[in-house]
C-alpha cells in the first residue's frame, strides 16, 4: 500500500461522507462538549462552596499552640533548644 493510498484512506475516515453525518458528528461533538462544561461548572460550584465554608468558620491563630512556648516532642520527650 503507497503512502498516498494510505492518507487517502485516513483521510476518508476522518471526513463525513454526507451532509447528514457531518450534522450527526458536530452534534455528538456538541453534546460531548456540554456535559464537559456541566461537570466543569459543577467542580467549580463545588470549590466555591467549599471557600464560603471555609471563610465562615471561626478565626483562630496559627500560634495559638506556640504561645506557652516550646513543648517538649511527644516521641522523643526532648524540648527544643534544650
Amino acid at each position: 500500500m503507497t503512502a498516498r493510498l494510505l492518507a487517502a484512506r485516513l483521510l476518508a475516515a476522518r471526513l463525513p461522507a454526507t451532509a447528514a453525518e457531518d450534522t450527526a458528528r458536530r452534534e455528538q461533538e456538541t453534546a460531548r462538549l456540554h456535559k464537559r462544561l456541566r461537570k466543569i461548572d459543577a467542580a467549580e460550584t463545588a470549590h466555591a462552596r467549599e471557600i464560603e465554608n471555609l471563610a465562615s468558620l471561626p478565626k483562630t491563630p496559627r500560634s495559638a499552640p506556640n504561645r506557652a512556648g516550646p513543648r517538649e516532642n511527644q516521641m522523643t520527650g526532648v524540648r527544643p533548644g534544650g
